[in-house]
């Protein structure tokens, strides 16, 4: 079966107000969204609602998705907290008029907004390390209620995004290879996978709030880091040494303050830039409209292909280094 894309999902106005209604909340007005629909609550109780499409998650992996972020803001880790429906539910299930069945969750809004990195502070730079820093220590504990909750790991068909014949799938199966054969590459952690700065918040105070957890998975906290430094970097034209870490070492300083870098830091940083630099280049490709960055990145990604180059052009470590 196809999935199911959240502009193909048709909800009216009656059946809108009885999901508002589930989650104990007035009405609802769109956010938009693209693998999922997004809603926002239109009172004051700052409640975000979002409607999946069964074709994409089962209903196993996504209460495993939410018990995971609600164990996280348990343990005080800077993420949103799921909200539960007037049945003391973490996933209502909806059958719509036509059949279709979806899975809805609510959690609340992360406070302040989304901020350019280009107007990032050394301060943002380091609680956005301590921010990843306290979502993997607090995940070390974590297990789902059932076994048939326990999200995948971070390889395997669940894990790309459908080369079907593209060539690019032998380079993906390559990298694949070569990160897991690392002590990197294994899935002994529930990680974010996808913790980049579009999926935080920055409140006016400083304090920053993760969201979108749809992709977790089992990786490990090498995996995690390796995707904040990809977009941070995304569509740059060289790697400024200086620049880059006057990023990653207060980010670094803000990880290390909350929990250890891996043993064998920055082992296997490479592989994992890589593996997401082929999956951006296969999905930007596919853009009906392309920004000049993506045809940058694209540019760029294709030669890194080519070339089995790193994806700055430079091996990790050479411009990442611990802070001092």
């Amino acid at each position: 079966m196809s999935i199911v894309r959240a502009d193909q999902i048709e909800l009216d106005r009656d059946a809108l107000a009885r999901v508002a209604e589930r989650f104990g909340v007035r009405s609802l007005e769109p956010l938009g969204g693209f693998e999922n629909l997004l809603f926002r609550s239109t009172d004051p109780l700052g409640v975000v609602v979002r409607i999946t499409h069964s074709s994409r998650r089962p209903l196993e992996q996504i209460t495993g998705e939410f018990e995971f972020v609600e164990h996280l803001a348990s343990r005080g880790a800077a993420v949103v907290r799921p909200v539960h429906s007037i049945d003391g539910k973490l996933v209502e299930e909806w059958t719509t008029d036509d059949g279709a069945k979806l899975f809805v969750v609510a959690m609340t809004e992360a406070p302040g907004a989304l901020k350019s990195p280009e107007k990032w502070t050394p301060s943002d730079n380091e609680s956005y390390g301590r921010a990843l820093g306290q979502l993997h220590a607090a995940a070390r504990d974590f297990e789902p209620s059932d076994p048939s909750c326990r999200r995948p790991p971070w390889f395997g068909p669940q894990g790309e995004p459908g080369f079907g014949a593209d060539p690019l799938r032998s380079r993906f199966d390559r990298l694949v290879e070569r990160a897991r054969a690392l002590p990197a590459g294994g899935a002994e952690l529930l990680i974010h996978q996808d913790a980049h700065h579009g999926n935080l918040h920055i409140a006016a105070d400083g304090s920053m709030t993760l969201f979108d957890f749809d992709d977790c998975a089992y990786g490990s906290a090498t995996h995690d880091l390796a995707i904040c430094f990809f977009y941070r970097f995304y569509g740059a034209e060289e790697l400024d040494l200086a620049r880059t870490r006057a990023f990653t070492e207060p980010f670094l300083s803000g990880y290390t303050s909350v929990t250890p870098l891996p043993d064998d830091w920055p082992r296997g940083v490479d592989e994992f830039l890589s593996l997401r630099e082929v999956e951006l280049l296969f999905l930007t490709r596919a853009l009906p409209k392309k920004r000049p960055i993506h045809l940058r990145f694209i540019e760029q990604a294709e030669r890194n292909v080519r070339d089995d180059a790193p994806y700055v052009g430079l091996p990790a470590s050479e411009w990442l280094s611990p802070p001092s």
